[in-house]
């Protein structure tokens, strides 16, 4: 639920990295309330996302694999759902998902079976949707992993500094301000 600024910022202080996996974040001020707390942001490579995670400006457009920026790791993004399903439709897709990637392997297919059955779609359409999306959750854990075992490293400190100078509500009011000027 919405949590008043102060509670954010405890909340946040308490991680070690930000996951955020959103299918299109605009702006992405939660990545920058991620690295402001000076550490690394795991999240999906999409939206507005990479223009803030991505301060060496190179080129990502290979959206299917890890890549690792100053401030953080950009996933594959998680694929759009279908569009002939209504949002109902797309929430319980989304809850069919979350048990496929929890149940043992010998259940995955009764799962597939019961999406195919109760939100009409084709077996192949579930199977590649599940695909996608399974890169990004593997991505997400990959990146949690590489950094609770120090494989991937960050400074933490960069991080927080580079958010300051960069990020500060000063320079966003600022830019924006200049923006309409």
């Amino acid at each position: 639920g919405r949590k008043n600024h102060e509670e954010i910022r405890k909340l946040q202080n308490l991680s070690d990295v930000s996951v955020i996996p959103s299918r299109n974040e605009p702006f992405g001020l939660v990545v920058i309330e991620g690295t402001a707390c000076g550490h690394p942001v795991i999240a999906t490579n999409a939206g507005g996302i990479p223009g803030i995670l991505n301060t060496d400006n190179k080129d990502i457009s290979n959206k299917s694999k890890l890549y690792k920026t100053p401030l953080g790791i950009l996933v594959p993004p998680l694929p759009e759902r279908p569009l002939k399903l209504n949002d109902e439709q797309k929430d319980k897709l989304d809850e069919y998902i979350t048990e496929y990637c929890i149940v043992d392997e010998d259940k995955k297919s009764d799962i597939i079976n019961e999406i195919s059955e109760n939100l009409k779609l084709e077996p192949s359409e579930i199977k590649e949707y599940i695909d996608r999306y399974m890169k990004t959750v593997n991505g997400i854990s990959d990146g949690v992993e590489g950094i609770a075992l120090g494989k991937i490293k960050f400074d933490n400190d960069k991080i927080a500094n580079y958010t300051e100078e960069h990020y500060s509500q000063d320079i966003i009011r600022n830019k924006i301000i200049g923006i309409f000027d």
